[in-house]
């Protein structure tokens, strides 16, 4: 035998024997948990992580035998001229440059969607604020607003297409579903493969905008203002990568009104009282503008999400409904949950300690949780998502079921997705048994004073609301 040949089978063994290896620890969980950890803090790890997936996702065979065609309602087909193409091209140079997304912009144009078999108008434009995606991956979100006389998809006018390339994913749609099922105004969606001009452009998101007519049939609301802070990211504060916070969120002069109500300066007044009221601590005050039923169950989700992100500064939605005459709030998770630390001595402040940065939006729920009526309140949602847990777990099964085939269909990476199911519903089951484990401790200090004979002084301490 030669010695080439004898080289060659030798590199060929070699070979087989470096693949089952590696193939060995990218499917191993805690290997590839360390891999997905690490790579968040190293660029290069990251990249070099995105490629060993892309190989592995092209070489599954599994992904080929189990995928199926998609339903027409999970591919959405959007026409667009070529001045429309370069004009997309331009706009994202130019996010890129200024930073973010700037509203004054970001324009509606005209396009066309392809829907049953013909195709209908619409006016588009760029969807959300930051430009992550856009510098990651050029990747886009777009918002999408059917004309009022036409044909809508599946009942919904407007709607937004949120890149995969975003912070979202798979759980993103559960953990919002989970809130809207418990009461929440809380927009959820399903994922769908885009097109442009029959060009697939990746897996995306699609969720309704939680606009007139999304209230009206989900939520029997007809007359409220939306108020929000101005996502101008070129504030001083930007500069020191607090790009969400403003220091006047809490004053009404920093605020967007959309509305359906005649009466809208009445919402902007009852928000100034409640700021008020939040500023000089005042809770009766508080109490006497947010919906408190709504406001318990928003904690209660709050918490078992562990997510403050959807509540910092300019993401935080404050819903003024004009019947009522009571605040409400958004609930919309952009990425996933987060583990809650498990001892109970920081319970009561994991959440509001889970953004990177403080913001002056969780004032009002700091000062409501200080209340035992309320806590009491929230306590009772808690102990409801707890004595459920097995239905959520099983209904959080089902959402990333439904999703499986449009990610076959994608050309994102199933090991990664599946590990992150994984994760998702670990993290899912240890949050609930947190909430059990806090709801459950009780510990009572009694202390008896008989110094004098014919006096006594006792005196109870309750742990729990320490």
């Amino acid at each position: 035998m030669s010695v080439l040949k004898l080289l060659t089978k030798v590199i060929i063994f070699l070979s087989i024997v470096f693949f089952i290896f590696a193939s060995f620890l990218y499917y191993n969980d805690k290997f590839y948990s360390s891999m997905v950890f690490n790579s968040k803090k190293n660029g290069y790890l990251a990249i070099a992580l995105d490629l060993v997936d892309n190989f592995y996702n092209e070489i599954d065979l599994n992904k080929y035998i189990v995928k199926e065609d998609l339903e027409e309602d999970q591919v959405v087909r959007l026409i667009l001229s070529g001045s429309d193409v370069k004009m997309m091209n331009e706009r994202i140079e130019l996010f890129k440059e200024v930073g973010y997304i700037k509203d004054e912009l970001n324009l509606w144009r005209k396009a066309r969607i392809e829907l049953n078999n013909s195709q209908e108008k619409i006016k588009y434009k760029f969807h959300g604020t930051s430009i992550s995606s856009l510098v990651r991956s050029d990747s886009f979100s777009i918002r999408i607003k059917h004309k009022k006389e036409g044909n809508y998809r599946n009942l919904m006018r407007e709607y937004s297409l949120i890149t995969y390339k975003d912070e979202l994913d798979i759980s993103t749609i559960s953990i919002n579903k989970i809130a809207s099922d418990f009461g929440l105004l809380s927009p959820h969606g399903k994922m769908v493969i885009a097109k442009i001009n029959n060009v697939p452009i990746g897996m995306y998101m699609l969720v309704e905008h939680h606009g007139k007519e999304w209230f009206e049939r989900n939520h029997q609301m007809t007359n409220y203002t939306i108020l929000k802070s101005n996502d101008d990211w070129d504030r001083k504060e930007n500069s020191s990568g607090t790009a969400h916070i403003s220091n006047s969120d809490n004053l009404v002069n920093n605020k967007e009104i959309k509305t359906t109500s005649l009466d809208s300066p009445v919402a902007v007044a009852a928000l100034k009282k409640l700021f008020v009221a939040i500023r000089d601590n005042n809770l009766e005050g508080i109490k006497e503008f947010v919906d408190l039923d709504y406001a318990a169950k928003f904690l209660s989700l709050s918490i078992l999400a562990n997510n403050a992100h959807s509540v910092s500064g300019d993401n935080l939605k404050y819903i003024y409904d004009h019947t009522s005459g009571k605040f409400r709030f958004l609930f919309r998770i952009e990425d996933t949950i987060k583990p809650i630390d498990k001892s109970l001595l920081s319970f009561n402040s994991s959440w509001f300690l889970s953004y990177s940065v403080a913001s002056t939006n969780l004032e009002v729920f700091k000062i409501l949780i200080k209340d035992p009526d309320f806590r009491n309140l929230r306590d009772k949602y808690l102990n409801q998502l707890v004595n459920n847990k097995d239905s959520l777990v099983k209904e959080a099964k089902m959402v990333f079921d439904l999703n499986y085939q449009t990610l076959l269909n994608s050309k994102n990476s199933v090991r990664r997705e599946r590990f992150k199911e994984k994760e998702y519903l670990f993290n899912l089951r240890s949050n609930l048994d947190t909430i059990q484990d806090y709801l459950n401790y009780n510990k009572v200090f009694v202390t008896i004073d008989s110094t004098q004979n014919n006096l006594k002084r006792l005196s109870v301490l309750n742990d729990s609301f320490v």
